[in-house]
């Protein structure tokens, strides 16, 4: 950070810029999930808050609906329509998002960056994520400035807001429990006794014992069958890709190609029992990279943040590309991680401004900014634009990984 003293024009200048573009948006419909926001919120008022959320077995955990219920109460007791209520959620959580954006890096740009990097996914396709991501924040910078009870209460939070902070799960594993794999360099009995003595106990004792508690309140409240019900659904997508511009994307592509079908639209393949096992190439390959760089996390002889950060973020970029049922906007927790690493270190900024720009051009060539109009990605009634798009985020991503062998010992700070 660059200093503690807080600068009230920047924080002026922030506000204004940032309500100025959430008015802009005020209007936009958002993507045929706004139809299933609206859903959730009327099963909870039929059925209550928990009835609600097990009666209708989906792909989010319980605080989204909690979160989106409570906005409901408070506005609709003023008046205002549910369209307003989902409205206001999502704009006071981002801005909330946006100030603890600024705070951490003390900086306006970076601030602005932020919020220009959301905007079309919070205010125009009016999506979820904003709510995981404030918790993913705060989770994060409690984990730097070592508040690790902290760190593991909205950590929690997170996930149970939304399953993708679940990805970078085992990175943080390592980094908690300070694991040193480097003492098995050399196989044997003594080194990975060792190597098993290094681990951070305390730790490991103080997130569980917060993870516990959660699970404690959440099997009392909602029912765990609920909760796991969703989490299966959430992992068991059957699209080889969702309007996600990745690998399986272009797998789409040529398994039209094989199946007779040449036209240049591209029409989303389910996976089925019968599904020619090819499908499951891009997640072999998924696999395959990130237990790779669970092992170089783990091998590492210092981690800092800055190396969590980064790891965590090729994690989730590597689940983008690769993994079946990926959609549009799993992106978002790349960069978001970008955006932190690029507060930690500056030299990270093109990396981030690309990833952003991934992001968000994957959002708007199949929903506009807005939510409600596809952009005409074929070319000449002969070729679909998005291929070339998948391929460059595909390379972008390999990349990314390569920079790893470029920074000794795997340090990046």
């Amino acid at each position: 950070m660059n200093s503690n003293k807080i600068n009230y024009k920047e924080l002026f200048s922030l506000s204004i810029i940032f309500f100025y573009i959430g008015l802009i948006f005020i209007n936009a419909p958002g993507t045929q999930n706004y139809n299933a926001w609206v859903y959730f919120i009327e099963l909870a008022n039929n059925n209550g808050i928990i009835g609600g959320y097990a009666t209708r077995v989906d792909t989010y955990p319980p605080l989204s609906v909690l979160i989106l219920k409570i906005f409901y109460n408070i506005f609709s007791s003023l008046g205002l329509e549910v369209f307003i209520a989902i409205k206001i959620a999502t704009f006071f959580i981002f801005y909330i998002a946006s100030l603890i954006i600024y705070f951490e890096s003390r900086s306006l740009k970076i601030s602005i960056f932020f919020i220009l990097t959301f905007v079309i996914s919070v205010f125009g396709m009016v999506d979820l994520d904003i709510f995981y991501a404030i918790f993913l924040i705060l989770a994060l910078i409690s984990l730097k400035n070592k508040k690790l009870v902290w760190f593991s209460v909205y950590y929690c939070l997170s996930v149970l807001t939304k399953w993708q902070p679940i990805v970078i799960f085992p990175f943080l594993f390592i980094y908690i429990s300070e694991f040193s794999g480097e003492r098995l360099s050399n196989l044997s009995i003594r080194n990975l006794l060792a190597s098993l003595k290094s681990i951070n106990t305390k730790n490991l004792f103080k997130s569980s014992s917060v993870v516990l508690i959660f699970i404690l309140v959440l099997s009392i409240t909602y029912g765990l069958l609920p909760v796991a019900k969703s989490f299966y659904v959430s992992i068991n997508h059957n699209y080889l890709s969702g309007n996600a511009l990745n690998f399986n994307w272009i797998m789409t592509w040529l398994l039209q190609l094989s199946e007779g079908n040449f036209s240049p639209v591209i029409i989303i393949k389910k996976i089925y029992s019968d599904t020619s096992n090819v499908v499951y190439l891009g997640q072999i390959i998924f696999v395959f990279i990130y237990l790779t760089l669970l092992l170089i996390f783990a091998f590492k002889k210092e981690r800092s943040i800055q190396d969590l950060y980064y790891f965590c973020m090729l994690g989730s970029f590597t689940i983008f590309i690769f993994n079946k049922g990926e959609h549009q906007n799993h992106l978002f927790g790349a960069s978001l991680l970008f955006i932190l690493l690029f507060i930690e270190n500056r030299k990270w900024f093109m990396c981030a401004l690309i990833t952003a720009i991934i992001f968000n051009t994957n959002l708007v060539v199949f929903y506009g900014i807005v939510g409600n109009v596809r952009m005409n990605v074929i070319i000449n009634n002969y070729f679909n634009l998005t291929l070339i798009l998948s391929t460059f985020n595909i390379f972008y991503l390999l990349y990314l990984l390569s920079t790893i062998r470029k920074i000794k010992n795997f340090n990046i700070t």
